[in-house]
């Protein structure tokens, strides 16, 4: 047991403990936080019943919250000031029992979104069956759910892979969207389209979409029937 372990050993040791209402931590995971927007995070706690007071309190046990956030009755809130993965132990007590769970934070900055290709083109005729192409969405944020619209473009189909970049550690370099053209719901010439790619508290981006539909084929040419 190093230095560490054995003062929270002992800070535990030193809560007010009566009877046996034991108190466990339903939270295992706290959501990431931005730097310099706020962060409201619920920490749950449960109780196995035997204790007459349910009010459990929340507090630091040991370690240093981000600087900007502060424990609430609910869990932790406020505005964090500095970047970096911050690990503390969070104590719940009540008038039966106490206990501490050990948490990690991360503080980062805003997710990026990037797209590869950033424009895609396609070249059909009018008549040609739909025709597909795919993008790799990616972002500075592993695991980053996202979301694709198209406004007013209702000849452009889209399909996502899973729906969020890829975690870390994946071999994927971007989660891949299908992007399909419809020829037949436009009229030969050159059409341009936007899919929009967003996600929580990150700036939108554009996939621009090029489909140039070419004039119908002539009918063939046939020569008069002589009198």
């Amino acid at each position: 047991m190093d230095a560490l372990e054995k003062q929270i050993a002992l800070a535990l040791l030193a809560l007010p403990l009566f009877g046996s209402g034991p108190i466990d931590f339903q939270t295992e995971e706290l959501p990431r936080a931005i730097l310099g927007v706020p962060y409201d995070a619920t920490i749950r706690t449960s109780l196995n019943g035997r204790c007459p007071s349910g009010n459990v309190a929340l507090f630091v046990a040991s370690g240093s919250l981000p600087r900007g956030l502060h424990t609430t009755e609910e869990g932790l809130a406020g505005v964090p000031r500095e970047l970096g993965v911050f690990r503390f132990w969070m104590g719940a007590r009540n008038t039966c029992a106490s206990t501490i769970h050990v948490f990690e934070m991360l503080v980062t900055g805003r997710p990026i979104l990037r797209t590869t290709p950033e424009k895609i083109e396609f070249t059909v005729t009018p008549d040609a069956p739909p025709e597909s192409q795919t993008v790799l969405v990616s972002s500075s944020w592993p695991g980053l759910p996202y979301r694709l619209g198209t406004p007013e473009d209702a000849w452009i189909n889209l399909r996502q892979a899973q729906g969020a970049t890829p975690e870390q550690g994946s071999a994927l370099a971007g989660d891949r969207v299908t992007v399909t053209v419809v020829p037949k719901k436009l009229p030969p010439g050159i059409h341009h389209g936007t899919i929009i790619v967003s996600a929580w508290r990150a700036d939108a981006i554009p996939i621009e979409v090029t489909i140039t539909v070419t004039a119908p084929a002539p009918p063939p040419y046939e020569l008069p029937h002589p009198n």
